[in-house]
């Protein structure tokens, strides 16, 4: 999403492919922008993902989706679990807190 949209396009796909489910008996959750630590890409930003999960967050929540925090998770481990050592491919102890935590929502 950060590479390619700009916000525009995104409030747009997330006001249009993600339906009103607050009367569903299912979950539906969303994962929040991750923390890049670098910035070699001109779209692929801290700031530029705080915006989308920021516009994610004020457009699904009312939908009845609930936010899993993956921009925590990847910031506390930061650039030391990059896949390629870049900031950038976040692979390793980042995504299985994420999904652990996807795991804590489902188990209350």
């Amino acid at each position: 999403l950060l590479w390619h949209k700009s916000i525009d396009e995104h409030r747009k796909d997330l006001e249009d492919a993600f339906p009103n489910v607050t009367d569903s008996e299912d979950e539906h959750y969303w994962i929040t922008g991750f923390y890049y630590t670098s910035e070699r890409e001109p779209h692929v930003q801290v700031d530029r993902s705080l915006q989308f999960s920021k516009l994610a967050w004020d457009i699904l929540t009312p939908k009845g989706y609930k936010m899993i925090n993956g921009f925590d998770v990847t910031a506390a481990f930061s650039f030391d679990t990059a896949g390629q050592a870049d900031g950038m491919h976040i692979v390793g102890p980042p995504m299985r807190e994420i999904v652990t935590k996807i795991f804590h929502h489902l188990c209350n």
